[in-house]
């Protein structure tokens, strides 16, 4: 028989317990320090870029932006191999990358103020000055040694086998930072591009190596689209902005959103849901973009309901092929927004193409409708398609003169034909409207 010994620990004479003190939560202050940390480093790279501390040229603003750089990234190395504190080492590199595009940028306003000597329209905090093109040779130079070994170590840690593919892709991103242009379709065009190829990018390198899957690959994966974000940002703020940068500024935020898709089984997870159903709002952006950027080209403006109809339809198709547990929906909508996007561009601008188009979009959805068995979608598509024959079979009867003998011929013939065809096959295409009518009223709304 085993001995059975008593627990006193907390027992004291009398009956009462002492408490066990709670431990202190170490983590969570630690956390709470590094945001602060973190938020305090972002406020004085601020204060240094907005000329708030030094008269100095700016110049020498730039290499201190550069050692402030190199610092940043020294401390993490510190950190991580004297304290052993991978947490607060990643934080310091993060912001070291982050730090790596700043000086890109900074670089490239000194370059553009070769070109654009006078600083037009560029506010006095955002107006960096070089005093030659020696200059900013020498300090691209100094650049590329200081700010490529800083990119290749970042990511070293946070991916360290996709290190070589992920810096390479950051630098020539930071690269186009320096186009000295700022015109809207040059910017839109460049982030588009650079937005496509991050992603392609980013797909093949997460295919063989299983660390972007990890919270720090995610993390390594989102600077890879800051100089994307400072591309654009830096024409919002400081710079002309048109119906063109708008739509290609949706539109990557639609691809980026886009690759957050369902997956082949289970529940997605409210996340997914939420970041799928924030692609409704950005498409219906990138189409009236689309609208306003066709009109201020030049087109007329019944383009504008078309040009519309089409971008906002292929959106919700693609919506529909993108997300398997919900594709029935989108894809209604965008049968729905098809026919009735091009019916109202009838209503409002009545012409021959407008019924044109208003024919084969709803030919295109009745027969699409018909496939699916979806009852929403076929009347949309019928409405548009008699909308569409409507319209045309109007202004023929404008022209038709039924006092001729030519119009008495036509409709005594076209008397005759119908008289004979219901004579012959009346029976028949009764018991065949019938019989469609039951398989209609079996169809999904």
């Amino acid at each position: 028989m085993s001995a059975i010994t008593p627990d006193v620990s907390g027992d004291v004479p009398g009956g009462s317990r002492v408490q066990e003190p709670r431990p202190f939560n170490y983590h969570s202050l630690s956390a709470v320090l590094r945001t602060t940390g973190s938020v305090v480093l972002m406020a004085s790279l601020s204060v240094m870029l907005l000329r708030g501390w030094s008269n100095s040229s700016d110049l020498a603003r730039f290499y201190t932006l550069l050692t402030y750089c190199g610092v940043l990234a020294l401390s993490g190395v510190v950190l991580g191999r004297v304290v052993r504190e991978n947490k607060g080492a990643r934080t310091f590199l993060a912001l070291a990358l982050g730090a790596v595009s700043v000086s890109v940028t900074v670089l490239g306003a000194l370059s553009y103020s070769l070109v654009n000597e006078a600083a037009t329209g560029v506010p006095t905090f955002a107006a960096w000055v070089a005093p030659g093109r020696e200059s900013v040779l020498l300090a691209a130079t100094t650049a590329a040694v200081v700010l490529s070994p800083i990119a290749y170590f970042g990511f070293a840690v946070f991916a360290r086998r996709s290190a070589q593919r992920l810096t390479i892709l950051f630098l020539c991103s930071n690269l186009l930072l320096l186009v000295p242009s700022r015109l809207p379709v040059v910017i839109g065009s460049i982030a588009l591009a650079l937005v496509v190829v991050s992603l392609y990018e980013l797909a093949a390198a997460r295919r063989r190596d299983s660390a972007l899957a990890t919270r720090e690959g995610h993390l390594a994966a989102a600077i890879e689209f800051l100089p994307i974000a400072i591309l654009l940002g830096r024409n919002f703020c400081l710079y002309a902005v048109d119906e063109l940068l708008l739509t290609v500024s949706a539109t990557i935020v639609y691809v980026i959103l886009r690759q957050c898709r369902y997956p082949g089984h289970g529940d997605p997870g409210f996340r997914v849901r939420l970041v799928h159903l924030a692609r409704v709002p950005v498409a219906l952006a990138v189409a009236l973009g689309a609208a306003a950027t066709a009109v201020a080209a030049g087109a007329a403006q019944a383009t504008a309901v078309p040009v519309f109809t089409l971008v906002l339809s292929t959106l919700f198709a693609d919506l529909g092929f993108s997300a398997p547990a919900g594709s029935a929906r989108y894809t209604r909508a965008a049968a729905v927004t098809l026919a009735v996007g091009f019916m109202l561009n009838l209503c409002l601008w009545p012409s021959l193409a407008g019924a044109l188009m208003a024919i084969v979009s709803g030919a295109a959805v009745v027969i699409y409708g018909f496939s699916a068995e979806q009852k929403t979608v076929f009347f949309a598509g019928g409405v548009a398609l008699a909308a569409g024959i409507g319209h045309q079979i109007h202004d023929a009867l404008r022209e038709f003169d039924f006092t001729s003998w030519s119009g008495l011929a036509c409709v005594g013939i076209c008397a005759i034909v119908v008289a004979s065809i219901l004579e012959r096959h009346g029976p028949v295409l009764r018991r065949r409207i019938i019989a469609w009518r039951e398989r209609f009223a079996e169809w999904d709304y």
